[in-house]
């Protein structure tokens, strides 16, 4: 076997708005897949004229000229059976088998084919959904394949990339801000490795709702005018065409744009297509738009620490997980709460992925009933799906 081109890991974290997966190459380097020169593959699909499906930016540059063919965020569809792309039903497996390909063959392009793929699923997810990405990763020839909680693998990230110590017996506890969706976890580092004592989140809080904020915020802007208000309320209309649907896709991304702009300066325009017009958003304004998603977050935290009976002495740390996680709000509100600076690197996106391929990933028994793949799981509290 060439071990120049074999990869000794793959670790892949399927997101919402976008997907990142890291290598581990034989000789011990570590570094991300690059998708068109980005570390981020969006995780959008697009059924083309031929019914193949299109993944990344290939789907999201097509799903900007026909909206009707294009999902978005497939992950927030699990639940779902299938998924209709045009006049097309696609199982729900095969949305998802279609992105973890992509990931593939860019790994044995670039490295070879891995010897062993970790794909990391929420802590919270019951059998079901957990069944759908094992079965859609299994489809896609994936080797050795395990499927891992993504608190679990941030914590290894937190402990075995980062250097903080967690000796057995204390927690870490990992704030997850994503795109569509948010969870907390206390994670325990004991004899055998890691154990989440307690999870929970909610998808209705994440980058997505603060944009749809941000969006209703600055549409409340034209109100004083029946002519501009008319026109916005025409962008906003999800029956208006296609044509309209385009601007949205179009301003939803400029949002989005100066909401992580805002993360690093105090001010950023907006470009609102059609209306031939800029808009200045503030930090200050963003914080006042997020403090409420915000609030349930640290309460949710809050409550995650006092389930899993976290002691101060016993807390090692809050890290900060997700892209939407590096607001500096979000930092300064849970320190505030909980009292305990938060840690958050420069790319909180990418932890998961890397988390997942760090040396020392124990096997465990599978999830019953089996699947046909291996399962780490996660200990949760009763009452937790």
């Amino acid at each position: 076997m060439d071990t120049q081109r074999t990869a000794a890991a793959l670790g892949v974290d399927f997101g919402t708005h976008h997907t990142v997966a890291t290598v581990l190459r034989v000789d011990g380097r570590r570094h991300q897949l690059l998708f068109e020169g980005s570390p981020l593959l969006p995780s959008g699909i697009y059924i083309d004229n031929d019914a193949s499906l299109l993944v990344g930016r290939d789907a999201v540059r097509e799903g900007r000229r026909h909206p009707g063919r294009y999902e978005r965020n497939p992950k927030l569809r699990i639940g779902s059976p299938s998924i209709l792309l045009g006049d097309k039903d696609i199982p729900i497996r095969e949305a998802v088998s279609a992105v973890i390909g992509r990931v593939l063959s860019e790994c044995e392009r670039v490295a070879g084919p891995p010897q062993r793929v970790t794909v990391t699923v929420p802590a919270g997810w019951g059998p079901a959904r957990r069944h759908v990405i094992g079965d859609a990763a299994a489809s896609t020839g994936a080797a050795a394949l395990t499927l891992l909680p993504e608190p679990v693998a941030a914590a290894r990230y937190f402990v075995e990339v980062l250097g903080h110590e967690l000796e057995p017996g204390r927690s870490v506890v990992v704030f997850d801000l994503g795109a569509g969706t948010f969870d907390a976890s206390a994670v325990a580092r004991t004899a055998a490795g890691y154990e989440v004592l307690a999870v929970d989140g909610s998808d209705r809080i994440g980058g997505h709702y603060l944009d749809q904020a941000i969006v209703e915020y600055i549409g409340g802007r034209y109100e004083a005018s029946e002519e501009l208000s008319e026109r916005w309320r025409s962008l906003m209309d999800p029956h208006s065409g296609a044509e309209r649907q385009r601007l949205r896709f179009a301003l939803y991304d400029e949002v989005r744009d100066a909401k992580e702009r805002l993360s690093r300066t105090v001010t950023a325009d907006v470009v609102i297509p059609g209306f031939a017009a800029e808009e200045l958003l503030t930090r200050s304004e963003l914080e006042l738009l997020a403090r409420p998603l915000l609030e349930q977050a640290v309460a949710i935290t809050r409550a995650v620490v006092r389930e899993a009976g976290l002691e101060p002495e016993r807390l090692a740390g809050i890290f900060m997980v997700g892209g939407a996680s590096r607001m500096p709000l979000a930092t300064t509100m849970l320190h505030q709460e909980l009292g305990v600076a938060p840690t958050l690197i420069e790319e909180p996106e990418l932890v998961v992925s890397e988390g997942a391929v760090t040396a020392g990933a124990a096997p465990a028994p599978p999830v019953a009933p089996p699947v046909p793949t291996q399962v780490m799981p996660a200990a949760v509290s009763p009452n937790q799906s």
